[in-house]
């Protein structure tokens, strides 16, 4: 998982650990990247869509994935994020960066999610009752 350590964090609420109704998956419905430096920019791309056009305080996901295989931190596991209203404060959500509404992500990003999700499960961040 890559970290940006300079995200902003100002205005974002503590989430509530283990999330009690699942996680929540989507795509960015932007360009798809199958490369570090590619998807880097992706999520600055995004983090910067997110707090300039949104007036947000960060990027809206806990994670993002990318075609690379890689799994980036937005908001990650502490904070609550900002993926689906009305939900956001009992689930996590991640985004995979593309537009997957004609074809599927590749083999790399879906990996990286069920690796996201199997991890979840396994550090109790995801309840399921």
């Amino acid at each position: 998982m890559t970290k940006f350590a300079n995200f902003e964090k100002n205005g974002q609420l503590e989430f509530p650990l283990p999330a009690s109704h699942g996680i929540i998956g989507h795509h960015t419905a932007g360009h798809e990247c199958f490369s570090f430096e590619e998807c880097k920019s992706n999520v600055r791309g995004t983090q910067n869509y997110h707090m300039d056009s949104r007036g947000w305080s960060d990027i809206g996901y806990n994670f993002l994935i990318g075609e690379d295989g890689r799994i980036y931190e937005g908001r990650g596991f502490y904070r609550m994020g900002a993926h689906c209203s009305n939900w956001n404060g009992n689930t996590l959500g991640f985004s995979i960066m593309g537009d997957f509404q004609t074809k599927l992500p590749n083999q790399a990003a879906i990996d990286a999610a069920a690796q996201l999700i199997d991890q979840s499960l396994k550090k109790n961040f995801l309840s399921f009752v």
